[in-house]
């Protein structure tokens, strides 16, 4: 099952055959993390990695490119990466104050 290449999983979650998405789960998710420590600090990197699998997961009939599953799961944690360097960079809003940013609030602050 393992030796099956990405395309041919790919084939079998469109499927139905959610087994087939931990087999692709198990072969990228390491190099994804290394990828996007790469970008984030080490915690928001496992936890962009796993926003990045069920994005990958809810949107794989998206993938017109069977064969480029590896490219377009890195190609969504990057922009996970890049949504949350944003908000780190731009801050966080509150309703109460008008929807303004909020200067040095860090969510730990919370």
């Amino acid at each position: 099952m393992t030796s099956e290449d990405d395309a041919k999983l790919v084939a079998r979650v469109r499927a139905g055959d959610k087994s087939a998405f931990g087999v692709l789960i198990d072969r990228h998710r390491q190099g994804a993390i290394a990828f996007a420590r790469r970008l984030v600090s080490r915690a928001d990197a496992e936890d962009v990695v796993q926003d990045a699998l069920i994005v990958a997961f809810l949107g794989i009939g998206n993938l017109r490119t069977a064969e480029r599953f590896k490219s377009w799961f890195f190609g969504i944690v990057i922009n996970l990466c890049r949504t949350r360097l944003r908000i780190r960079r731009e801050g966080y809003f509150d309703e109460r104050y008008g929807g303004r940013a909020i200067t040095g609030f860090r969510l730990e602050d919370a």
